[in-house]
């Protein structure tokens, strides 16, 4: 059985969060510019806080990237092994999954006024829930 369009489209979408993680991880120099740019406007923000805190944020964006890339990797594991194969619960563990992420983190992103990563997790909710959506037919067969 061929793997249906949007299951493809959820697969590389889970491979693009799953290389979000690693940039995170891996690179914190281009981490702290995109995020200056996103909160700051200004891609060189972070450069000017203390050493101290600089070192701190960039542990903290590593250990995230460390779970976004364990996230992404059961999730795409799930694709390929549940969805794919019609197991059942696996739709529905993704979905769980995207809003165990998604409600918690934005309402803090909002409370703590940071709506620009707000706006990041809708993107990547977008990006992941669209084609999640699209196989629900195809998953719940």
């Amino acid at each position: 059985m061929t793997k249906p369009p949007a299951l493809k489209v959820l697969e590389a979408s889970l491979l693009i969060t799953l290389l979000f993680g690693l940039v995170l991880v891996c690179m914190p120099g281009l981490v702290a510019q995109g995020f200056g740019w996103m909160i700051y406007q200004n891609p060189q923000a972070m450069h000017a806080w203390p050493e101290e805190a600089r070192s701190y944020v960039n542990l903290a964006h590593a250990v995230m990237g460390g779970v976004i890339v364990g996230w992404a990797a059961l999730m795409l594991w799930v694709c390929r092994h549940g969805l794919a194969k019609g197991h059942p619960g696996a739709w529905a563990a993704i979905g769980m999954s995207l809003l165990a992420w998604y409600l918690p983190d934005t309402a803090a992103s909002l409370a703590h006024g940071f709506w620009q990563n707000a706006l990041f997790n809708t993107g990547f909710l977008l990006m992941l829930g669209t084609p999640w959506l699209l196989i629900r037919k195809h998953a719940l067969r």
